[in-house]
């Protein structure tokens, strides 16, 4: 269940929705949703392949929160506190999946 970026199950209503990028491992869904956290990746939603937008229209659609390490999401004047369900673009010093398993 964990994993995707569309409205496919239903959300339970104490927890937070997140969304995370093509670019996250499904461990790091796995982990948020042992912590309660309704969770999905854009792989396990059908979504790999899909451009930056289709993504990004598809996580607003469900109210979701995205997480990515994707940097054409760093964008402020598209992407603007406030105007959305929230993004959360992840910088590490050694960026890749490997390092964001849980």
């Amino acid at each position: 269940m964990p994993s995707g970026k569309i409205y496919r199950r239903p959300r339970s209503s104490g927890s937070d929705a997140h969304q995370t990028g093509r670019d996250l491992p499904t461990s790091l869904v796995e982990a948020l949703v042992q912590l309660g956290h309704d969770a999905d990746s854009v792989q396990q939603e059908g979504l790999q392949g899909s451009p930056n937008a289709g993504v990004w229209a598809a996580a607003q659609a469900d109210k979701r929160f995205l997480v990515t390490q994707d940097l054409d999401f760093s964008d402020l004047r598209q992407f603007a506190p406030g105007t959305h369900h929230g993004l959360l673009l992840v910088r590490l010093a050694d960026p890749g999946r490997r390092v964001l398993k849980a």
